[in-house]
């Protein structure tokens, strides 16, 4: 989908029950409570933080996106963390 979707655009959105091979991105867009505005950033920006983590630093800020397997029948989940930098 493209930056700046539509509320009807993003209504046709589907999800997948397995992740879309980093092979197969077209793009990767990001935006901020700060700058609302949607920006492209390359995807070899995303760098392994540990063993099943992704993370990339977006206006100074560290971000890291982790799965997380669920025990006892619970669904797979994310924790998302958030690292200021101090220059």
């Amino acid at each position: 989908m493209k930056m700046g979707a539509s509320p009807q655009q993003i209504a046709q959105w589907q999800c997948r029950l397995e992740p879309l091979p980093a092979s197969r991105w077209l793009a990767v867009e990001f935006r901020t409570w700060r700058n609302p505005r949607w920006r492209a950033v390359q995807p070899s920006a995303l760098r392994p933080a540990g063993s099943d983590a992704k993370g990339v630093v977006l206006d100074g800020v560290a971000f890291c996106s982790q799965q997380r397997a669920g025990g006892n029948g619970a669904p797979t989940s994310y924790a998302c963390s958030k690292l200021e930098l101090i220059p």
